[in-house]
């Protein structure tokens, strides 16, 4: 896991900034005329940026990382504001099948999902089960939402 902030070296800060974030600046950057200048009446051009779900639901335990997620979730959505005469699709990647997590979805089945989100999603989850989870993440994060004198508190019978 991530060090926290106060405790993890410069050059541990810097390494995860740098991976996480000046490549996908960086290269859209160079490539972003050349993809413009393809665009027309029949054509298209997309870049698919590669977040995380860390992006939207911070880990105390990854806050360097988490942070550099946020950052590339804000940049991919920035510039598809700035082309919208592309398709700019920023993945928010959740869990795959692995050793670490068996119960994830099968990798394949993310990739078709965020392929048959391109052109026409600005934000995507990969698979539905991801795009359902995210809801989850939201409640998490505003417990608020579910106290007995709210809506929700009152439908759930809290």
């Amino acid at each position: 896991m991530g060090k926290k902030l106060h405790k993890a070296s410069d050059a541990s800060i810097l390494q995860t900034i740098n991976v996480n974030t000046f490549p996908m600046v960086f290269m859209t950057r160079f490539l972003g005329p050349d993809l413009k200048a393809r665009v027309g009446t029949t054509t298209k051009s997309a870049v698919i940026n590669m977040t995380s779900y860390y992006s939207e639901s911070p880990d105390k335990r990854l806050p360097i990382y988490s942070s550099a997620k946020s950052f590339a979730d804000v940049w991919s959505q920035n510039l598809w504001y700035e082309n919208q005469e592309m398709d700019i699709l920023t993945v928010k990647n959740m869990p795959i099948a692995g050793k670490r997590c068996p119960l994830g979805v099968p990798a394949k089945e993310v990739v078709d999902g965020v392929m048959l989100d391109l052109g026409h999603e600005r934000i995507s989850y990969g698979h539905a089960n991801h795009s359902l989870f995210r809801y989850w993440l939201l409640f998490k994060q505003n417990p608020a939402w579910f106290a007995s004198n709210t809506f929700f508190g009152k439908f759930a019978g809290l």
